[in-house]
């Protein structure tokens, strides 16, 4: 466990320098698919290997081509990342469909225009899920009640995924109690019993399995939605995309040339996930990839925006036809 220790410190260390490692790419150059100036784009991004699209994009010249340089912002979660594309900070940004349909729900003028990765059927492969500490009795979604488990942010996905999965295993998700753990920190909570059980992405789901945790598969995105929860998605205003219609056309283009790409090369998009992530490289080896798939499923989006209300973070739920440009 020292060396994963090791590896727990170094990630927090790193966390707060992620962003700045985050801002090459693009250099603005006049050149590109368009034959003039580069058009300029910042992108709220997060950084988890879902992520790794946009930057391959970016290697691969796919926005230049299109005619777009991207600058790449580094956020800390969705919410942070919505605030931030709302208050114009952001052309584009990236995050689940839950956030931008809690958005959504409170009037913000918000609409998904691209997908980037869903979680696909298989839980067993599943790069984000709970994991419940090694000393407890917790196997499964039902067990959990009673439990104290740990989640990155309340309100959040997380919180409605574990929800959604005690109740689909016949328990009560109500007797849950959700307290808030970065992902940074999870592991050590594990290991200091301060949480039962925690919601964890990679790297930090290999690191708790291997210091003997037990993965939950029956609480999960695919417990959620079989078919293949939608997890990442690129979103704008209305007004700027009434406003760049054509600048957004050309943004999915690319996102969509960039998804299929990381999807048929995973070792180059383990290689780009190590400069945004600041993970070392003898865990980004080692971690389960995301699915990259720019299909999005509306279903997977009307029943994520149906559970946000039905677990009380909003009370209207959004119009999917309005949510989705």
């Amino acid at each position: 466990m020292h060396g994963a220790r090791k590896a727990i410190a170094l990630l927090a260390a790193l966390a707060l320098a992620a962003g700045a490692a985050a801002c090459g790419g693009d250099d603005g150059e006049s050149e590109g698919g368009q034959g003039g100036e580069l058009e300029t784009v910042e992108v709220g991004t997060l950084p988890i290997a879902s992520a790794a699209p946009l930057y391959l994009g970016l290697e691969k010249g796919f926005f230049r081509d299109e005619g777009i340089d991207v600058k790449p912002q580094l956020q800390q979660g969705g919410n942070e990342v919505v605030t931030g594309v709302q208050g114009g900070s952001f052309d584009f940004g990236y995050a689940g469909p839950i956030p931008i349909a809690i958005a959504r729900g409170k009037g913000l003028p918000v609409q998904i225009v691209a997908a980037t990765d869903d979680q696909g059927t298989d839980a067993s492969k599943a790069d984000v899920i709970t994991v419940a500490r090694k000393d407890t009795d917790i196997r499964s979604a039902k067990d959990l009640e009673g439990a104290t488990v740990g989640v990155n942010v309340l309100g959040g996905v997380a919180e409605i995924v574990i929800k959604a999965s005690v109740a689909n295993a016949g328990g009560d998700p109500s007797k849950l109690k959700l307290v808030e753990v970065p992902f940074p920190e999870m592991v050590a909570a594990l290991d200091s019993k301060r949480i039962d059980a925690g919601w964890v992405t990679e790297p930090f789901r290999l690191l708790a399995v291997q210091g003997g945790a037990r993965p939950l598969e029956d609480t999960s995105y695919q417990a959620v939605d079989p078919k293949g929860f939608e997890v990442g998605v690129y979103f704008a205003t209305e007004e700027y995309i009434g406003e760049n219609a054509d600048v957004v056309d050309r943004f999915v283009k690319a996102s969509d040339r960039a998804a299929e790409y990381a999807a048929d090369h995973p070792d180059e998009a383990r290689k780009a996930i190590s400069t945004y992530t600041e993970i070392p490289p003898e865990l980004v080896s080692k971690i389960r990839l995301p699915r990259w798939d720019a299909e999005l499923r509306q279903e997977s989006v009307e029943l994520q925006a149906g559970l946000t209300k039905q677990y009380g973070i909003i009370e209207e739920v959004p119009d999917v036809n309005e949510l989705i440009r």
